[in-house]
C-alpha cells in the first residue's frame, strides 16, 4: 500500500473510531454503567466509563457498522484487483466446478423457448448461397447427363458399325481406341 493509501485508511479508521466513541457516549447516557467483573479482560470499556459487556446490541451494531462503513471502502479502493487475480489458480478453481450439477439446474425447454427460431433460420439461410448451390448441382447433373448420353452414343455407333459390317462381311474394324493390328 502506498503512503498516501495508508494515510487515507488511517483517516477513515480514525473517523470510524470517533463515530464508535460517540455511539458509546450515547449508549452510556442511556444506561447506567456496570462495573467490570474481575478478570474479564475488558479494560478498554472501563476506560470509556463502562464495560463493553454492558453495551447494548444496538450500540455494538452501530459501532461495527460505523467501522465497516469507513474502513472497508478505503481498503477496497486500495486493492490491486489485477495483482490479486494473478495469484488465483484458475485451473484449480475451475476443476472444483461440478458442471453436471449446474446443467441439472438448467431448464432446456425454457432455454429453447427463448430462441427466436425464425430469426435463427433467416440468419442460417443468409449465410448459405443457394444460387451457387443450385448452379453447382445443376452443372453437375448436366455434366453427368451429357457424359451418359455420350457413352450411349458411342455404344450406338459401335452397334451400328457391326450391323453394317455384317452384310459387308468385314471381320473387324480399326478404331481410334484400339491399337494397330488388333481388330475389335
Amino acid at each position: 500500500m502506498t503512503t498516501e493509501g495508508g494515510r487515507l485508511v488511517a483517516e477513515a479508521l480514525a473517523a470510524a473510531l470517533y463515530d464508535v466513541a460517540e455511539a458509546l457516549r450515547t449508549d452510556a447516557a442511556e444506561a447506567p454503567p456496570q462495573p467490570a467483573r474481575r478478570g474479564d479482560g475488558n479494560r478498554v470499556g472501563e476506560r470509556a466509563g463502562r464495560s463493553l459487556g454492558s453495551m447494548s446490541t444496538r450500540a455494538m451494531s452501530e459501532a461495527a457498522a460505523a467501522i465497516a462503513a469507513a474502513v472497508v471502502p478505503a481498503i477496497v479502493e486500495r486493492i490491486d484487483v489485477n495483482a490479486l487475480l494473478a495469484k488465483v489458480d484458475v485451473d484449480a478453481l475451475v476443476s472444483r466446478i461440478d458442471v453436471n450439477r449446474i446443467l441439472d439446474t438448467v431448464d432446456v425447454d425454457e432455454l429453447v423457448g427463448r430462441v427466436d427460431m425464425a430469426a435463427l433460420a433467416r440468419e442460417a439461410l443468409e449465410g448459405i448461397d443457394l444460387g451457387e448451390i443450385i448452379q453447382d448441382s445443376t452443372a453437375s447433373i448436366a455434366t453427368d447427363t451429357l457424359e451418359a448420353i455420350r457413352i450411349q452414343a458411342m455404344r450406338a455407333d459401335g452397334l451400328l458399325a457391326r450391323i453394317v459390317d455384317l452384310p459387308l462381311r468385314r471381320r473387324g474394324r480399326q478404331t481410334a481406341l484400339a491399337p494397330r493390328g488388333r481388330a475389335r
